[in-house]
């Protein structure tokens, strides 16, 4: 140990039952390896997320969304004049299919 670890002392390492060499002057052994791999969270073990947080944060991000672009359709008279274009063009699109459907 003549690398970078080499420069620790005895204890840096201590309070780690998991540690296992000649720095800690513990034999390693086959049977006390650890996977590296991270557990699985149980489905009783709560998420990272609140769910109610969740629900309550993307409502007003969407009702303040949702004001905002009906305040700049209020406010600006040519996008709102395109903005209702478009919605008729969709409209006019869409209403060969609806009627072909409805009729049948």
């Amino acid at each position: 140990m003549n690398h970078q670890f080499g420069t620790f002392n005895e204890t840096s390492y201590e309070g780690n039952p998991f540690l296992c060499g000649p720095a800690v002057h513990k034999q390693c052994n086959e049977g006390n390896t650890v996977s590296g791999t991270p557990t699985v969270a149980k489905s009783s073990e709560k998420s990272g997320i609140d769910p109610i947080s969740f629900l309550a944060s993307f409502s007003a991000a969407y009702v303040i969304s949702l004001l905002a672009f009906v305040i700049v359709l209020y406010i600006n008279p040519y996008w709102r004049r395109i903005w209702f274009d478009f919605i008729d063009s969709c409209l006019s699109f869409m209403f060969p299919f609806w009627s072909e459907a409805i009729y049948r």
